[in-house]
């Protein structure tokens, strides 16, 4: 490796690419999850009346924070496979692989060229960061949501932080895994054990607030949440520990035990270099190729009858008399029922016969005049049911609905529903959900070969270097 310019300039121009990246690409990836998370959120706001809205709010808010809250989610997953598509480049793997030495030997200090590199590292990251988050905000604008900038530093701060200790850990981790397996399985699950540390100490209670999160101080409210004390513990000793154990990594030459996978001979030609095969290598790569398809195969299969299940689920009403095995399902587009059955549920209707009993509360399917109704029984009288609505919406005349039915007129009694399949047969259903399941399968089918060629690059390769 040859340094024709400062230490800092390379480390800086190689922070985002293997080595042909400038700082266009932090500002590219930047704008990219500017992008996506948009999308996100634009995405989200197709299934705002369904249970997503009562589940994670935070996301399904018309509103800045709903936006910035999910780029710090989504950046936070980003950056992490980011750092673990390039873990070569972008940590200290360089060290142990002896990168260093012969620069230590001509009298480059250690000491600086660590700081250096944690600085153009970090400095990378914020550039990356900041822009996509700028990028999020300026599309929102064009939503016409209520501009309230108070929450935009706490938001970002809060974010950024998380990025930068997994940045650290990574970094740390590098000088103690000389092998990229080990090293991928213990990132991912120190950044799993993060956000479940930011809800452990209630923490993301506070962050994914809109209310709380338009003042700074909540977040430093050690009263609330010690996370921030733990982050801090956490960032300072990985600092501490890439400067003294990589300071001394980079002083020897490291010289590892030969191991038959790190053999490889040269394909003349290509001019590639090939893994060599051991026995042991062919029974393992059966039994992942064999995985590897099964995994693939039964993704197809779901997905394709889940397709299934979504256009006839899309194409049964109440007024269709569709059942299977005695049971009528569709999805509830009305609000009439609350709260009960909310808009947009997976519901289910026994069908049942004169011989059922019915009792006050119950909903019913009923059918007057060739026209089919959803109503809640609020009076028996002999052979004569009073029912009626439970919500009537704003500017609507209460008891409109209100109807006195015969029994004969009852086919179907309500027996239970789900809000999540509701949710997501009525995301399914947009032009985006029938592009991803319809497309999908397709897609794994005829992509099969460049989707497996991706996660292999993802595994430790012998590469050719250019020179």
């Amino acid at each position: 490796m040859i340094y024709k310019s400062s230490f800092f300039r390379k480390e800086f121009k190689q922070a985002y690419s293997e080595y042909r990246v400038s700082i266009n690409w932090m500002f590219s990836f930047g704008v990219f999850l500017g992008l996506f998370s948009f999308s996100v959120h634009f995405l989200l706001q197709t299934l705002y009346e369904s249970v997503l809205t009562d589940a994670i709010p935070e996301f399904m808010m018309p509103s800045y924070f709903s936006v910035t809250f999910a780029y710090t989610i989504i950046s936070y997953v980003f950056f992490l496979i980011y750092f673990l598509y390039f873990y070569d480049y972008l940590t200290f793997s360089e060290i142990r692989d002896n990168s260093w030495y012969l620069l230590v030997k001509l009298g480059y200090n250690p000491m600086k060229m660590i700081f250096t590199k944690l600085a153009a590292r970090l400095i990378s990251v914020v550039i990356t960061y900041s822009v996509g988050f700028l990028i999020s905000i300026l599309l929102t604008s064009f939503l016409k949501y209520p501009f309230v900038p108070d929450y935009f530093l706490p938001v970002y701060v809060s974010g950024l932080l998380d990025i930068i200790m997994n940045v650290l850990i990574a970094m740390t981790l590098s000088l103690f895994f000389r092998l990229f397996e080990n090293a991928r399985i213990v990132i991912i699950f120190s950044a799993v054990l993060i956000f479940a540390l930011k809800i452990q100490t209630g923490y993301y209670k506070i962050v994914s607030n809109r209310g709380l999160m338009r003042d700074f101080q909540n977040m430093l409210d050690m009263k609330k949440s010690i996370y921030l004390i733990l982050a801090g513990v956490l960032v300072v000793a990985s600092v501490f520990i890439c400067i003294f154990v990589a300071r001394n990594i980079a002083k020897y030459y490291s010289v590892t035990e030969v191991r038959s996978d790190d053999l490889a001979v040269q394909d003349y030609r290509t001019n590639e270099f090939i893994r060599m095969k051991t026995k042991t290598d062919g029974k393992t790569s059966r039994i992942i190729v064999i995985f590897r398809n099964s995994v693939l195969l039964l993704v197809i299969c779901t997905i394709l009858l889940f397709n299934g299940t979504v256009l006839v689920l899309s194409a049964i009403s109440p007024e269709k008399q569709v059942s299977f095995n005695g049971i009528i399902p569709y999805i509830f587009q009305s609000t009439t029922l609350q709260p009960e059955i909310m808009k947009n549920d997976l519901t289910f209707f026994r069908k049942i016969d004169l011989q059922q009993p019915l009792a006050v509360h119950d909903i019913i399917i009923f059918e007057e005049n060739k026209e089919v109704f959803i109503e809640k029984i609020i009076e028996i009288n002999s052979d004569t049911y009073t029912v009626d609505v439970t919500y009537y919406p704003p500017m609507s005349e209460v008891g409109a609905l209100k109807k006195t039915i015969a029994r004969e007129n009852i086919y179907g009694l309500y027996s239970g529903g789900n809000r999540w399949l509701g949710a997501l047969i009525l995301f399914a259903n947009t032009i985006f959900g029938r592009l991803i399941f319809l497309l999908l399968p397709a897609v794994l089918i005829f992509f099969y070969k460049p989707i497996v060629d991706f996660f292999r690059k993802l595994s430790p390769t012998i590469k050719k270097k250019k020179g």
